[in-house]
């Protein structure tokens, strides 16, 4: 009632005049006629009920204004207990709405901040948790918001070292474990950004500051002293080279198209190699069980300049581009939406899987692995990855090396076997020929080991609820990331 009452005095108060003379109509009478029967504290319970109700109407942006006059109004409010609980709502109700678009992400970021400055220094200790609680997700929103790589770094660490600055003098053990959340956030951003004495500079700085305090004081805190203390022997354990790419496609492309963005292909390449190596070693450092997909490489592209005759005599024809797009594609996608995951990548792909107008699903997280060394690479991510999937239609010389891992280190049980339908295309054999591998099934001798084979032709146009394997494995990660840090890190460390 309270809701579908707010709603009709809004339409009617935005009757015949600019949403804004409306709106600040509207606003008048929320802070004059309603607030004036009833306390503040009942007063600020009806503003959170309203601002919800009309989102649940659809309403984002007006419920969003709500919040933004509820912020103005009581965050700085002189009576703490009121204070505290509006600063919480809004920070609940900000970070709720701001997941419906990165529109929202940006206005909730906006309210939070308004909430952060108006609160100020409080001489109460839960205004100040709660304060800082506001400005964490302040953060947690700028990481997830899609800022452009080029700023994305300064965008993310200015509101993690306000953190650490801010309550760097608190001696309350909650605020201490938010100043070493913050910089084991600053170190996990600097790992993305490939500046690993950064990250190791502001692991030792938890040590330093918080490294003799007792246990059992916070758990937070807890937590984070211990992945710093773990942080430079997993550093040391997890590294990767510079990434490799075969250009052989590119090459002869430019020579027909001297125009062609050979460069910016290889730096997007690249920029993703940086990212996701520091992601992982970033993963690895907090204990976060991830996801590693290994594949036919061959299975969903062939790309490559071409020795058959009877193309050669066609004019910008020799370099040939074959994408195919496969049946666990939809399933993988939606995977990569819920869970960490990091796929290697092919480094023989045409377009180094960075061509967004192909419109074919690629993992987020891709390796792009130099020929040398790539088998002792796998063989490292295959023993600290919480669960594995292999996806493959035949068994080539490579992906018979990453089962035998496998089967050595103990993570058959760990691992699900995406089988595809064995394609024997033609076309593409005939423009380049190779020899195909083995075709796998669910009975091949290769893969009596792994309990867990799946069919793909049963997921096309699905997604992980389709697939009772897959469920099982998001379900296990989630059985891990409930397993104290410590442990887990321990894990990490222990030889593959």
């Amino acid at each position: 009632m309270v809701v579908d009452g707010a709603l009709a005095h809004w339409q009617e108060f935005r009757r015949g005049v600019s949403a804004k003379k409306g709106n600040h109509r509207f606003q008048q009478w929320l802070f004059g006629e309603l607030a004036e029967h009833s306390t503040e504290h009942d007063h600020t319970f009806g503003l959170f009920e309203i601002a919800i109700g009309v989102a649940g109407h659809g309403l984002i942006d007006d419920a969003f204004l709500v919040l933004g006059w509820l912020a103005e109004r009581y965050a700085g409010h002189q009576n703490p207990d009121l204070a505290w609980r509006v600063i919480m709502g809004l920070t609940d109700d900000c970070v709720y709405l701001a997941s419906d678009s990165p529109k929202h992400n940006s206005v909730a970021q906006r309210i939070l901040r308004e909430v952060v400055d108006r609160a100020g220094t409080s001489t109460s200790l839960e205004v100040e948790r709660a304060t800082c609680r506001a400005l964490v997700q302040i953060a947690m929103l700028r990481s997830i918001a899609g800022t452009p790589w080029d700023t994305r770094r300064v965008h993310i660490a200015e509101v993690w070292t306000e953190v650490a600055r801010r309550w760097q003098g608190s001696a309350d053990p909650e605020l201490h474990g938010r100043v070493a959340q913050a910089l084991v956030n600053l170190a996990l951003l600097a790992l993305q950004f490939d500046d690993e004495p950064a990250a190791r500079h502001a692991f030792a700085e938890i040590i330093l500051r918080f490294g003799d305090a007792p246990s059992g004081l916070d758990g937070d805190l807890d937590r984070w002293v211990t992945v710093a203390c773990y942080a430079n022997r997993v550093l040391d354990r997890i590294a990767f080279t510079e990434p490799e790419f075969q250009l052989d496609y590119l090459r002869r492309q430019r020579h027909w198209y001297p125009k062609s963005d050979m460069e910016g292909v290889v730096g997007r390449a690249r920029r993703v190699h940086t990212r996701s190596a520091g992601t992982v070693r970033s993963w690895a450092c907090t204990g976060q069980p991830f996801v590693l997909l290994l594949r036919n490489f061959e299975m969903t592209e062939r790309s490559g300049v071409t020795t058959a005759e009877f193309i050669l005599n066609e004019k910008r024809a020799d370099h040939v581009k074959m994408i195919t797009y496969r049946d666990a594609d939809s399933v993988l996608e939606d995977l990569d939406a819920r869970v960490p995951l990091v796929q290697v990548a092919s480094t023989t792909a045409g377009d180094l899987e960075v061509d967004p107008f192909e419109m074919r699903f690629v993992v987020g997280n891709r390796l792009y692995l130099p020929t040398a060394t790539w088998f002792q690479t796998v063989s490292m991510l295959i023993a600290i990855a919480s669960q594995i999937i292999v996806w493959a239609d035949e068994l080539t010389p490579a992906l018979s090396k990453e089962l035998d891992e496998l089967i050595a280190q103990g993570r058959t049980d760990d691992t699900v076997i995406l089988l595809e339908p064995h394609k024997y295309d033609v076309e593409t054999l005939a423009y380049l020929p190779r020899r195909p591998g083995e075709v796998l099934t669910s009975d091949h001798r290769a893969l009596a080991p792994f309990p867990n084979p799946v069919d793909c032709a049963t997921l096309k146009g699905g997604g992980v609820a389709d697939c009772p394997e897959l469920v099982r494995l998001v379900q296990r990660l989630h059985q891990v990331a409930q397993q104290p840090v410590g442990p887990r890190l321990a894990r990490i460390l222990r030889p593959g």
